[in-house]
């Protein structure tokens, strides 16, 4: 279980920057 949390936070870390960006209107 912990494996599994310490590989998803990158994941989340990146979906979570890129949603902010596109709600943003980063571009």
């Amino acid at each position: 279980k912990l494996a599994i949390v310490i590989l998803a936070l990158p994941l989340f870390e990146k979906i979570t920057s890129t949603a902010l960006a596109l709600i943003g209107g980063g571009s």
